[in-house]
């Protein structure tokens, strides 16, 4: 059995593209996220860890992608519940996940679903007595340096240090030139990123109990996370709790209560990136300076000991950014859903579910008065989100038999779906006192932000599967999403798909190779789906608050300042819904009674009337508008296999591998432009654009100045340019020819995966 979209069903009558992972293997998985779970273990599904810090979700695509402003991860569905955020469910309470890839699977889910669906499911008590269990695990980490890559230690930075300047004609020894190093200056020697570096240590903990009698089924489990990161000051600290509840009042009534409470505490770097940050500032530190303050150093250049006098790293110290600056960031959550499921005649299920997700998040950021003598003498942020979802939804699945032959199940339903979001941010500097850290604490208030989002889907759904002989089975599904993030003309959108598979091994012409294949099946699919990948007011004129007026004397005013709204996005009542339509094939197959089992698809998805910025006249007042601007292709190849290489007794040695190629294209762009830029710093177009989108090219490409070395005389960095007289070089950055040179990491050409196990 495999858990599909509103119910289950086995493997063989499934006409979508599926990947599972069941409770077997996921025992065996000893990962601390459901996403990180899933790296590796199905086709066309990349998992990547963007960041090594504590706590990072990380990024899932699934068979490219297919948008171009919206969000690129799939919709995550727990327990029957849609959601978007699964970071908090302990992934020893998952029983199973299922990653449904192709329109058969995916569209009755609608417009959430247009990047693919993952069923996550939890465990839950089965009869018997209660079972306790208990598990530990602790493990340690470092920063990985398969290169043997290391800093200059002092005595090597003074001496490149002072032929640099000498060859470049400066004078290391004159303090008055700038380029001052003396010859003493290795008498210290700091490794800056020995530091900042320590050994992460991660520790899991938890109890469940799990049981049950004839009415009754319990699964209750608590767990405590905590992981520190490689960088001083960073860890993740996560308590999750979890109660599924099942109850049989009568003989037909099934009710089924799961509830997910949630509380993480996160130290995160005050910056991730540059000179501020903890890790990448200790690169640009040079070793002669020492992380505290010296009888040398200037009073106005330290701080609670720390040494400011940092001119290699424009001041900043690593260990005092780790040390002295706070950036904290808690989130409470309780997840409830109820579910009623009752049979009112033989083959008839009804059933319905109601579920609120609540979400509060706080962060509190301080940086001490004594971190700087330039900052504001100390600077606090506050930051509060708060994130509601509500979801309820109905069907009606009959099961009608003919001659035993013929199987038709049709299922109809209705789902409603409702998201808020409330956040506000508040900055004051100016500290009296460094031990009070609270944002209250400051003399002058900075800034203060208030947002405020919502959206709301009402969609009705229906699917008939049918099934002959138990070895050809047909299926259709169709649904019709009403959301408030377009205007009235465009409301409504639809997601339709169609599915056949054929067991060939069942045939009595494949009764001769019976002892080749236990397992021969064929599979085919189409359907469109729609995606509504915009901002929940996109097609509406957007005001912001924090806009000054002044009404002058002549004007009947006082001249003097006062803050109002403005203008902020322009609406487009025009916008209307992206559309994919997806091809998949497939064939599944099994030899030597499955010892060998595997699966070759193919799939071929257009997206079309994709939503982005389109460029517009500044004229207007703005420089870009939502639009429908354009049409992306993904199409590829995917090979999995699993293998029992060896079973004695109780033990089992398997493989499994399986290798994906995608094929990402822009088919248009922009409505009449070839190309766009999408980060553009000042939007002025010049060298300091990093990413660009080309008709014909994979999507988000690196668009970068090209390194061509170090200038030996000099020791500065040198780039090709393109000139009159061909391909020079210049050390000029601006001068540069800025050309495409490589692709994004979520548009990889092929990714694949190769696991052994035994047991």
């Amino acid at each position: 059995m495999v858990v599909v979209a509103y119910g289950e069903t086995t493997r063989r009558k499934f006409t979508g593209s599926l990947a599972s992972i069941g409770a077997g293997e996921i025992e065996q998985i000893p990962q601390t996220s459901a996403l990180q779970m899933m790296q590796g273990r199905a086709a066309g599904v990349l998992v990547e860890n963007n960041s090594g810090r504590p706590g990072a979700i990380g990024s899932i695509v699934i068979r490219g992608v297919g948008t171009l402003g919206g969000e690129t991860s799939p919709l995550f569905v727990i327990d029957g519940t849609p959601t978007n955020r699964f970071v908090d469910v302990n992934p020893n309470d998952i029983a199973s996940i299922s990653v449904l890839k192709d329109a058969a699977a995916t569209s009755i889910y609608g417009s959430r679903a247009a990047n693919g669906v993952v069923l996550i499911t939890t465990k839950s008590g089965q009869s018997g007595a209660t079972k306790f269990t208990l598990n530990a695990r602790i493990g340690f980490s470092n920063l990985e340096n398969p290169n043997d890559f290391r800093m200059m230690n002092a005595a090597e930075y003074k001496d490149y240090y002072r032929e640099a300047y000498v060859n470049a004609g400066e004078n290391p020894d004159d303090p008055t030139s700038g380029f001052y190093l003396p010859p003493n200056a290795d008498s210290i020697n700091t490794d800056w990123l020995d530091e900042v570096l320590q050994t992460g240590i991660t520790q899991l903990y938890e109890l469940t109990a799990s049981g049950g009698g004839e009415k009754t089924r319990h699964f209750i489990s608590a767990s405590y996370f905590n992981q520190e990161g490689t960088v001083t000051g960073t860890e993740f600290e996560r308590l999750t709790g979890r109660i599924n509840f099942g109850f049989t009042p009568a003989k037909r009534l099934n009710i089924d209560l799961k509830v997910l409470g949630a509380f993480t505490d996160e130290a995160l770097q005050f910056s991730d990136g540059g000179r501020g940050g903890t890790f990448s500032g200790a690169f640009n530190v040079a070793p002669t300076a020492s992380p505290f303050a010296t009888e040398s150093t200037p009073a106005n250049l330290s701080g609670l000991g720390f040494n400011f006098d940092l001119p290699s790293n424009a001041g900043h110290n690593p260990l005092a950014t780790a040390t002295i600056r706070s950036n904290d960031r808690t989130r409470v959550r309780a997840f409830p859903t109820i579910r009623l499921t009752y049979e009112p005649i033989d083959k008839l299920t009804l059933s319905s579910s109601a579920s609120v997700d609540y979400t509060f998040r706080k962060r509190n950021a301080f940086q001490s008065k004594f971190y700087f003598a330039e900052t504001d003498n100390g600077l606090a942020e506050l930051e509060t989100e708060t994130f509601t979802e509500t979801n309820f939804n109905a069907t009606a699945t009959y099961e009608y038999v003919i001659n035993s032959d013929h199987v038709i199940t049709p299922l109809v339903g209705f789902e409603t779906f409702k998201s808020t979001f409330e956040g506000e941010e508040s900055a004051t500097r100016d500290f009296a006192f460094d031990g009070i850290d609270n944002f209250a604490a400051g003399a002058i208030p900075l800034s203060r932000d208030f947002d405020f989002e919502s959206n709301t889907l009402v969609s009705f759904f229906s699917r008939v599967n049918y099934s002959f002989k138990n070895k050809l089975f047909l299926d259709a599904s169709y649904r019709r999403d009403g959301s408030s993030r377009f205007g009235p003309e465009n409301r409504w959108g639809n997601s339709y798909a169609f599915g056949v598979g054929y067991n060939l091994v069942d045939e009595a012409f494949m009764q001769s190779v019976r002892d080749i294949f236990s397992e021969l099946r064929l599979r085919a699919s189409f359907g469109l789906q729609g995606n509504n990948a915009i901002g929940d007011f996109a097609f509406r004129n957007t005001y912001s608050i924090g806009g000054v007026y002044i009404v002058p004397p002549s004007g009947g005013g006082t001249g003097v300042p006062n803050s109002g709204s403005q203008p902020n996005e322009p609406g487009n009542p025009a916008l209307k819904w992206e559309q994919s339509e997806t091809l998949n094939v497939g064939i599944d197959f099994g030899m030597s009674n499955n010892r060998l089992a595997g699966t070759v698809e193919y799939y071929h998805r257009a997206s079309k009337d994709l939503l982005a910025e389109r460029i517009i006249s500044r004229t207007s007042g703005f420089s870009s508008v939502i639009d429908n601007i354009g049409d992306v292709e993904n199409k590829g190849i995917e090979l999995s296999l699993n293998s029992t290489n060896l079973q004695i007794g109780d033990f089992t040695w398997t493989s499994a591998f399986n290798i994906s190629f995608n094929d990402n294209k822009i088919v248009s762009l922009n409505g009449e432009s070839d190309t766009l830029f999408v980060d553009d710093a000042d939007g002025n177009g010049d060298a300091d654009n990093r990413l660009i989108r080309i008709v014909g090219q994979p999507l988000d490409q690196w668009f970068l100045p090209q390194y061509a070395g170090v200038d030996p005389a000099t020791g500065m960095p040198m780039y090709f340019t393109e000139g009159e007289q061909g391909r020079g070089i210049t050390s000029d950055i601006n001068q540069a020819a800025i050309t495409v040179s490589g692709q994004s990491t979520l548009t990889p050409d092929c990714f694949g995966h190769f696991i052994h196990k035994s047991l």
